[in-house]
């Protein structure tokens, strides 16, 4: 039965050095994520929340017509001065993602169908009727 219970007892042993081992690279994996420079800092409720090179490098992808750096420091901006708008950690990476569409869709509406930047005429604007367009739509004199 001594037997046993020295077995028993490397076992027990055996377990907790894994156990810690496994509790030390969780650690270090934890400390690389939070020790990854930030480039940017967004307020939030809490601790800002840090955007990372990893981060832009994820939103450029994702948005390529986006300068994604210039316009997450718009977003930074925008919560700096608008604190009642500042939500939890998380809340704001969906925030972040949500403002980076929106610019995305307003890049696409600005350039048009074609890619290039829409220009207005004001002489073709002060000359427009709205009469003459959609009878000439319609067909009808």
């Amino acid at each position: 039965e001594g037997f046993s219970s020295e077995n028993d007892t490397k076992q027990s042993k055996a377990k907790q050095s894994k156990a810690k081992q496994s509790k030390a690279k969780q650690s270090k994996a934890k400390q690389s994520v939070c020790a990854a420079p930030a480039v940017l800092l967004v307020p939030c409720r809490g601790q800002p929340l840090k955007v990372t090179q990893n981060d832009l490098q994820e939103y450029t992808h994702d948005f390529p017509s986006l300068r994604a750096e210039d316009s997450l420091k718009r977003a930074a901006l925008y919560l700096q001065a608008h604190p009642d708008k500042q939500r939890s950690r998380e809340a704001t990476k969906a925030y972040l993602r949500l403002w980076l569409e929106q610019d995305a869709a307003n890049a696409a509406a600005a350039y048009g169908p074609t890619g290039e930047k829409a220009t207005y005429d004001i002489s073709e604007y002060e000359s427009f009727s709205a009469v003459d367009y959609f009878d000439a739509e319609d067909g009808s004199d």
